[in-house]
């Protein structure tokens, strides 16, 4: 990384006011804001391609403290791995499925490449032309870095 190249940190918090983020129409969930459960001091997310080998990838950690720990925490889905395109963070499975279809998510709560088309559902109920199925991980993910760069990405928060 150059000097002059903001770090993926400054990256992300300038550029996640450039998406479209609307509030979800659905009410809250007064069980979610009743949770126990305490999220982990640091958070990551991956600021290398999907593409390139696990052994290759590069993760950059936002803690607590930090700005852009709330943002991390809102686009982080189950099971998956976070990464960070032009200052979106979007979410491929862990785990894939052994086969396709797989489902690329461009509008709704959490943003990204998802095994099943139950684990989108719940997030995009409502929304049209906010999902593709897609052939491949990759296909997915190719399709929404398009979506990213034309602006046609839309974050639905809680």
């Amino acid at each position: 990384m150059s000097q002059d190249s903001p770090s993926p940190t400054k990256q992300l918090q300038e550029c996640s006011n450039a998406i479209n983020v609307l509030p979800h129409p659905a009410e809250p969930s007064p069980i979610a804001e009743m949770s126990l459960f305490r999220l982990p001091e640091a958070l990551g997310y991956n600021t290398t391609p999907y593409s390139l080998p696990e052994s290759e990838q590069r993760a950059t950690w936002v803690y607590r403290h930090e700005a852009a720990y709330p943002e991390v925490v809102r686009s982080m889905a189950d099971d998956c791995h976070l990464y960070l395109y032009r200052g979106v963070l979007y979410n491929v499975p862990v785990k894939l499925a052994p086969s396709a279809p797989y489902y690329c998510v461009t509008r709704g709560q959490y943003i990204g490449i998802f095994n099943y088309w139950n684990d989108v559902m719940a997030s995009i109920n409502g929304y049209s032309t906010t999902v593709f199925a897609v052939t491949s991980v990759e296909v997915g993910v190719e399709l929404l870095h398009y979506n990213i760069e034309h602006g046609k990405v839309i974050l639905y928060y809680n």
